[in-house]
Formats: structure tokens, sequence, C-alpha cells
């Protein structure tokens, strides 16, 4: 079943998608697929309706800088561009965004687009989802380019994934919206785990975040109280993307001593001393009471029945878990959306809050990362980049269930399939909200290329002049190819990295100073390595006469 962020309704999809290898995608006819919101059924994630309407409800983007540290440093997503995916129209979204900009001192983005690559859709969104992520989005990355791509509820919704990418050059997608894997066959699963393939049709690398959904721990044998669920969620559980889970946060969190009922500032609050701990962030889960109308609920995480655990994941699992970051989702605080034309007389949350705000966050790290010269992140075959980071990186949840003990369908006795938070990674929040500064450490750091040479001493003309590139960069081992030059000319053909290095031998005929170069281009759609390169300035001395032969 296909599950969204926060729609209360149950309806059905009849579509099917075959995704091939290559960029080119085909729908065909495919039994129905059961499609619900990511919140429980006849749940929906609007708490708390109380105070005073025409007024925002609930925490507000300075609260969000102030929890997550986001104050501290100039980058604000400029130059990335962020596609969000939504299914239905949402006609009133430019003027939403520019009212909810103006409430809270943020500048307009720089581009926002709407596009329909599939066609105008027929419906309306009623939900509020799609001012949730945009303005959310938005709030987090001020700076980056927002595209939003508003599709019909059938085959529309999975091509936009590829569209996004391809089409739009995006460097962050943003999906706040799931469905079961046990909705398709093992095959159909193959396919569309290939609409997130590492290499886009233009070698660029994009992160893929997806909503770990709403409805707690989720596996094929999940029993009452917990109603079932169709498995793990896609395509937060695809190999080629970031699943994002939920957490709570106390108002210590955002230098607060109580939850503020609706505001329009952060006067209230103390900078000194907010952040998030393992104090006061923890894992979203509700009680809940089955059947008398308290569905279970709470972020969403388990282990794929198809997609085995990629070599990037460092957990003992077998198969591919979910999720592997997580950030503020519990609706019981919610924040503030400004929707068809008015605050939102309520409260909002879910992982659909969570997944655009790591887009933002995504996006002020891809921003760092251009300005020295490194690609866009993205997941590879062998490279995530929420796994090659230290555990420092992030806030590592260690409280709370979901949904909440006693109803925790997944108990200790099962060892580390639970539910419940742990150090290290765990399927509640996988491993945890961001550390922006850390992560900026960790993820911003630029390739290196060193080149050197044994016998670059005393050479004389016509010598053999033996050269060594070495590439490094903190995140991994480099992949890609090292071109050699000699004053500017091509001296060969690529050499491809063994290891971290390539070497040449060049012959050099002529005498005087010579500069050698060698730069490196990592493999197409990498998302680890930029390109780099060195130099190394030498004298070649003349040959020697040869000796001449007397006469007699």
């Amino acid at each position: 079943m296909l599950v969204r962020g926060r729609l209360p309704c149950t309806i059905l999809l009849f579509a099917a998608l075959l995704v091939t290898g290559t960029p080119s995608l085909s729908a065909a006819a495919a039994a129905p697929l059961k499609v619900q919101a990511a919140s429980p059924p006849d749940h929906p994630i609007e708490h708390r309706p109380g105070g005073s309407s025409g007024q925002p409800h609930g925490y507000i983007p300075c609260d969000l800088y102030n929890a997550y540290h986001l104050n501290g440093t100039a980058l604000d997503g400029t130059g990335v561009t962020i596609a969000i995916i939504d299914w239905y129209l949402q006609p009133s979204i430019r003027s939403d965004l520019r009212a909810f900009d103006q409430a809270f001192g943020l500048p307009n983005p720089p581009s926002f687009d709407v596009v329909f690559p599939f066609g105008r859709p027929t419906q309306t969104d009623t939900s509020d989802e799609t001012a949730l992520d945009v303005e959310w989005a938005h709030a987090m990355a001020p700076g980056a380019r927002i595209v939003l791509v508003e599709t019909n509820l059938d085959e529309g919704i999975f091509n936009a994934i590829r569209y996004s990418a391809q089409a739009l050059n995006a460097d962050v997608v943003s999906m706040s919206w799931g469905t079961g894997e046990l909705g398709f066959s093992r095959q159909e699963l193959q396919q569309r785990d290939q609409l997130m393939v590492p290499l886009t049709g233009n070698g660029h690398p994009v992160t893929y975040l997806a909503a770990a959904m709403d409805t707690g721990f989720q596996n094929a044998t999940r029993s009452a109280p917990v109603p079932p669920v169709s498995g793990t969620a896609w395509p937060a559980a695809a190999p080629g993307a970031i699943g994002v889970g939920g957490t709570s946060l106390a108002p210590s969190a955002f230098g607060r001593s109580s939850f503020p009922a609706s505001h329009t500032g952060c006067s209230g609050a103390d900078p000194a001393t907010a952040g998030v701990t393992q104090q006061n962030e923890t894992v979203w889960g509700n009680q809940c009471s089955v059947p008398t109308g308290n569905p279970c609920g709470g972020t969403g995480g388990g282990p794929s029945t198809f997609d085995s655990r990629p070599a990037w994941q460092t957990t003992s699992f077998s198969k591919r878990t979910i999720p592997d970051l997580s950030m503020l989702a519990d609706p019981e605080t919610g924040v503030a959306v400004y929707s068809f034309g008015a605050w939102v007389n309520g409260l909002i949350g879910g992982t659909s809050l969570a997944t655009p705000m790591w887009a933002g966050i995504v996006a002020r790290l891809d921003q760092k990362r251009h300005s020295i010269g490194l690609p866009s992140l993205g997941v590879s075959q062998s490279w995530s980049w929420p796994y090659a980071a230290p555990s420092q990186a992030f806030n590592d949840i260690v409280t709370g269930s979901s949904p909440a003990y006693p109803n925790d369908p997944c108990p200790a006795s099962l060892g580390e399939m639970n539910c419940a938070a742990h150090a290290g990674y765990d399927l509640s929040t996988g491993r945890g909200s961001p550390s922006l500064q850390a992560l900026l450490s960790a993820l911003a750091k630029p390739t290196t290329l060193r080149l050197s040479s044994s016998s670059a001493a005393g050479l004389t003309a016509g010598e053999t002049l033996q050269l060594t590139a070495r590439v490094s960069q903190a995140l991994g081992d480099p992949a890609g190819s090292v071109r050699f030059s000699l004053d500017g000319r091509a001296a060969g053909g690529a050499v491809v990295l063994s290891s971290d290095q390539a070497g040449m031998d060049l012959t050099i005929q002529d005498a005087g100073p010579h500069t050698v170069t060698a730069a490196f281009t990592t493999d197409p759609g990498d998302p680890v390595f930029g390109a780099s390169q060195g130099s190394l300035a030498l004298t070649v001395s003349p040959a020697p006469e040869p000796p001449s032969t007397g006469g007699g």
C-alpha cells in the first residue's frame, strides 16, 4: 500500500511500473495496490487543535535552528536543487510559501518551480501535505532552489523519481510517502529499486530521502494489538534511498521551559541552552489501544523482506533495514504550516516533516561540498554517506520505542531486532538526528592529489621520468582515473587508479624547465570524490655530448 505522510483516508491505486536499468520507463497494468496515509488508518496527524485561529501553532523555523544548531553557519543551500515529489494539485502553494516566509523572516527561495511532467493533476491535495513539505524544506535551506513535482496518484508518482534526477538535475529528492513493499512482487520491487540507481543519466549523484512512515515497527508478521502493515516502507528501504524516521523533542531542546501553544517568534527561547541531547530527543512512538480507537503509531522502521543488506550498511542484519536517519516528527508538538491561505489550526508532524527537513540539511552539506570541488552527496553500491560519517556526526537516540512500550511488537528478547532505541544503530531512529557542524567536518573534505617522482633529481634529456600520483579522500577509497600532461600537452591516455595511485613513465627529450601535471577525474556519478590535480616542476639537464673520436 502506498503510504503518504498524513492522509487519513484509504484509496486504491491501479498502477505498475516496468523499470529497466536504462532511463526509459514504461507502465503496465497490474493488480490494484492498496494506498493509505503514512499515519495509521483513520488517525490524522493533526493533534491539539486548540489555540487562536489565524495564528501559527507548534514550533517554527527559529526553534528548529536552535535545537539543531543551524545558526552557526552561513550555509543556506545556495546553488543546490531540492525536488519534492507530491501527488495531486496544490493551487495556492506559491502564495502559501510567501506568507510562511514573511511570518518568520525567511527570504523567498531563489527559484520555486511547480512542474507537471506527466500531465496536470486532476485532483486537489486537501491534506496540507504539500505545504508541509515545501515550507519545511525551504525553512531548513532558504537559499536552495525548490522544484515541486506534482502528479496524479498513478504510475506518475514513481516516474517522478527518475524525472527529478535526470530532467531536473536535482541534488536532493524528498518523498514524504511510501508503500509497503509486500504490495509488490520481488521482481516488481527490484524493478522499482532501479529508479534510484546510483548512476543517473547525467552522472550526477543524488540523495533520495523517503519517509519511513508513521506506523511503528514494520515487518511481514506484525500482529495485534498493532494493526497489520504491508511490509517495510518503500522507497525508504530501497538500496539507493535513505529512509527517514522520527523523533520527539522536549521543550529544553529548543531552549524553552514549556511547549508554546502558538507563537510567531523565538523571543521566549534561550539559544544558549538549546540543543538536542540524548536526554531531550527520544523516539517518536505513540501509546496505543487497539481496537478501542487509538492505533499504534510512531516512527516507522524494520527489515526489508526482499532487499539484502547493502555493503555500506554497517549493521548486523542480513536484510536492508530502515530508518537510516531521523529528525523531529512528533505531531503532539508539531510545527506551524500555512496552507490554502491560512495557518493550519492544529499541529502537524510525522515522518512527512522529518523528511523535507533532512532535505534541507543535505542541501547545506551539498553547498559546502560544491565550494571545495566535491560532487553532491549520494549513494553508490559500496558507499552511503549516513554510514560513512562517524558516530559523532549524529545525535544518537537511546530512549524510547515505536510504538511506545508496552505495545512494542518486537521486544528486547529478539535482540537487535526490536523497536527500542539503544546506543548505535537501531530500527527506531537509525543512526540518529543531524549534528550539522560534525557532518560538515566529516563529509566536506577536499580530494587531494600528490604527484611525486623518485627519478626527477638529476634527470637528463632522453631519460625516463617515473611518476606516481596518489589520490586521497578521508571518506573512502578513490575511484576514477588520472591523466598526465607535460607542459600543458597530454602525455598518453587516462590511467585508472589502482588502490589510491596511478603511475606513468614519461621520457622527456628536451632540456630545460618543465612542468608535469596529473589531473584526477572521479567516475561519473561517484558521490564521494571531487576532481583534483597536482603538479611537479623540474629542470632537465642537457644530455652529455657523445665522446669524440680522433682521426689518424
